[in-house]
């Protein structure tokens, strides 16, 4: 199929008739403009990318910001329910408590969800300037009452470091309010499409000056209950996927002297899934999961941080000290065992391996992880008044993860086949059970100094801004497992997984990388008017290696590097009709360099080879070349239109010798073209009533679970999906009352597979609702 033809179907009936209500709404619009002879611009939105305060029409490099009203006007409380707007922004959210981000073709391609070893995310997320992201990717963390959302696109590395070789996520709270007290509530009820119960959501904020212009403080709480909706007929429990979540957070302001402020916050977000959101492969309509295994997931977060802010007179000084923890108890369905027997029926038809008799029909693994953070920096920002500015600063992180895994694998009673007697004899039943019961640990610290320089080479016209960052970081692993049951039969047949003295059977892995490295950024805005600037800017960004635990079962190599991007990109950011639509453009190339993902091969267990595997390697160089177009237009008061269209092409251009990579395979977790379209109507009712109308549509197009190879050349492809959201409400000096509808048309979205044995995680369905919230 063309490029022309993959873009026309890309416009299904369902978005073109949004298109087609767009325009008339424009067209509504523009008359009523027109006998208005005036219309509404757009309101000054600052940002701090760039760690001090800007217009973000004057940030080079993609940008995009979402105020904390509007967030909580439409009832978000995850990274999800924003994610979804932004231009070559995807968002997975895999089931076990996680989730994984994508900008621009970069993510986290290891879709193994262990626990642990599981690699780095791609984007920095920071609540105000704490950096949270850890080992693995990171919750998705349930949010209310921020001051805003910046979304940074494009590597961010001098200025945000490891983690950030995507982007970077800021979400900014809303600050203590020294002078007034404050309250807010909010509360949701909705049902959502083959559930059995009803959701809910409660959230909370007040804001209490204790000492006027001297103390405050903020506290935050929300608690939620989201029903399950998946049939898990192997285990005969109906919608049992339910999650429950509570997070508490409180800010303390403290300003003693003019010159300094110092901030306390802390953070506790906790939820808890009884059952994961997956289903069968193939059962994804009617939404069963058939396995006998018992899959959940509860996480908990804490963060402690303390941030001191002085003012120098020539420069502000800001220290950021965070202690974070995350504890997380989860299982999911990891058949090693019939993956052994699934093998010896593999078709290599290019999709999983085929499925064989039920020898082993409840395989799963249960993981205890512990992760402590913790983080120092300190940066040094000029006042911003002199046509030289400047950022200098200094980061350190000292984090550790521990966990404990036991692994089991229960055979299926009545022996089909009498395999399981054939091979092991008449008392194999006591084998079944317990396979495995490890524990192991992850250390890991980073140092790292950076600085940044603006010029502006012609005032207010031409602005050089050049960075580096130096950095040095070492990553560690060790696992100490002992094997038992038909595991210690395999593994005993390489005598140095025995101990001569014991008999016992016992494996052990350790691992340890260090890296050092530089990296720059250069880029050069040119502000054509005050209502026009085109930049041009390369930037390289990276992510921290890590050792492959799979390795001690000769699944890849002990090591996988860390990766590198390098981003060249040129944009224009415009503003027109007097201020009433803004419209930014960018076209980029991404160099990907030893790009680490998920490489389904071959395991070993002792003397038994060809056991099909998932492992954590490094895939090899890849390019990504695309163009984004965010656009907003506000003909009138009444009405806000809003367009985000991305296209990423990506692909590996040099496969790693030591896997089976092809040389052209299009990367995983990118769709070629994402879009969406936002409508906003508001219209006065009578006295103080104000009506609202909101109509949402996203496009994102099919991608890649894992990168092709020899082995899966099709590289499981998840499909194409579209999702529309309205709402409509009114609203009153300090209350308002909403009825909403999330996946409008119901639609069965799979949004993540989970590898290497393939379950599909699953969107909600149609959820349909009605939220009241009240400010006082």
């Amino acid at each position: 199929m063309s490029n022309f033809s993959r873009l026309a179907a890309c416009f299904s009936p369902r978005s073109r008739s949004l298109v087609l209500l767009a325009l008339v709404a424009l067209t509504a619009s523009m008359a009523e403009a027109n006998k208005k002879k005036s219309g509404s611009k757009m309101e000054e939105i600052l940002v701090t990318a760039s760690f001090r305060e800007q217009d973000v029409q004057d940030v080079v490099g993609g940008i995009q910001v979402f105020g904390g009203e509007q967030l909580d006007k439409n009832g978000v409380s995850s990274m999800e329910d924003y994610l979804r707007d932004v231009p070559s922004v995807s968002l997975q959210k895999s089931g076990v408590g996680k989730a994984n981000i994508a900008i621009r073709g970069i993510s986290n391609m290891n879709t193994l969800d262990i626990g642990y070893a599981d690699g780095s995310p791609i984007a920095g997320v920071y609540f105000n300037d704490v950096a949270i992201q850890g080992s693995g990717v990171f919750p998705d963390l349930n949010i209310f009452d921020l001051q805003r959302v910046e979304v940074l696109k494009g590597p961010q590395g001098t200025l945000y470091g490891e983690g950030s070789m995507g982007g970077a996520i800021k979400m900014i709270m809303m600050p203590p309010n020294m002078q007034e007290l404050e309250f807010k509530v909010a509360t949701t009820v909705s049902e959502t499409a083959e559930a059995s119960d009803l959701n809910w959501d409660v959230r909370g904020a007040i804001n209490i000056p204790i000492i006027q212009d001297k103390l405050a403080a903020r506290i935050v709480a929300s608690s939620g209950f989201d029903s399950g909706f998946v049939t898990y007929s192997g285990i005969g429990l109906e919608d049992p996927d339910d999650e429950n979540r509570h997070s508490l957070r409180a800010i303390v302001l403290f300003k003693p002297l003019d010159w300094l402020e110092l901030e306390y916050m802390y953070l506790l977000d906790y939820s808890n899934r009884d059952q994961l959101p997956v289903v069968d492969e193939g059962r994804e309509d009617d939404l069963v999961n058939s396995r006998l295994e018992n899959q959940f997931a509860e996480t908990e977060f804490d963060v402690h941080s303390l941030t001191a802010r002085m003012d120098l007179g020539f420069a502000g000084l800001t220290s950021v000290s965070s202690w974070f923890n995350t504890n997380r108890d989860s299982q999911r369905r990891i058949p090693i065992l019939q993956g052994i027997v699934d093998s010896l029926l593999n078709d290599n038809s290019g999709g999983a391996v085929a499925t064989g008799p039920s020898v082993f029909p409840n395989g799963y693994t249960h993981v205890l992880t512990e992760l402590e953070s913790f983080s120092q920096e300190f940066r040094l920002v000029s006042k911003g008044d002199e046509r030289i500015d400047w950022v200098v600063g200094a980061f350190y992180r000292d984090r550790t993860q521990k966990f404990d895994q036991e692994k089991y694998e229960e055979f299926a009673p009545d022996d089909p086949l009498g395999l399981l007697e054939l091979l092991l004899g008449p008392d194999f039943l006591a084998l079944s059970g317990l396979q495995e019961d490890g524990f192991g640990e992850e250390p890991f610290k980073q140092t790292a100094v950076y600085g940044e320089v603006s010029w502006e080479i012609i005032e207010a016209k031409l602005e050089l801004t050049a960075g580096l960052r130096w950095f040095e970081d070492s990553v560690a692993f060790f696992q100490d497992t002992d094997i038992y049951g038909v595991e210690a039969i395999l593994f005993a047949t390489d005598p140095e997984n025995v101990d001569p003295e014991t008999g016992e059977v016992n494996i052990f892995f350790a691992g340890e990388l260090t890296t050092r490295d530089w990296l720059p950024k250069l880029s050069l805005a040119w502000y054509v008017n005050d209502d026009a600037m085109v930049y041009a800017t390369v930037s390289k960004g990276f992510r921290s290696g890590t050792p492959n635990l799979f390795a001690i079962l000769d699944a890849g190599p002990p090591n996988v590097r860390p990766d590198f991007v390098l981003n060249q990109e040129i944009g224009a950011k415009t503003a027109w009709l007097d201020n009433r639509l803004i419209a930014n453009f960018g076209i980029y190339q991404i160099d990907w360099d030893d790009f680490q993902g998920l490489v389904i091969g071959e395991a070993r267990l002792g003397a038994v080879g060809g056991v099909p595997f998932g492992y954590l390697g490094t895939g090899g160089d890849a390019v990504v070349r695309g163009a984004e177009l965010s656009v907003m237009y506000k003909p009138v008061d009444s009405l806000t239109l809003t367009l985000g269209v991305g296209y990423n092409s990506g692909e590996v251009v040099k496969p790693e010798p030591a896997n089976n990579a092809k040389k052209g395979s299009e990367l995983p977790n990118k769709p070629e073209l994402t879009w969406n379209l936002g409508i906003n109507y508001t219209r006065p009712l009578w006295s103080d009533l104000l009506a609202e109308v909101s109509l949402g549509y996203t496009f994102v197009d099919s991608q890649l679970t894992v990168f092709q190879t020899e082995d899966v050349p099709t590289g499981i492809p998840l499909d194409s999906y579209e999702i529309t959201k309205a709402a409509i409400g009114i609203e009153g000096m300090n209350w308002r009352a909403q009825l909403f509808a999330q996946n409008l048309f119901d639609d069965r979205i799979v949004v993540a597979r989970s590898l290497p044995f393939p379950q599909s995680a699953m969107m909600r369905p149609r959820t349909l609702g009605m939220r009241f919230s009240y400010d006082y």
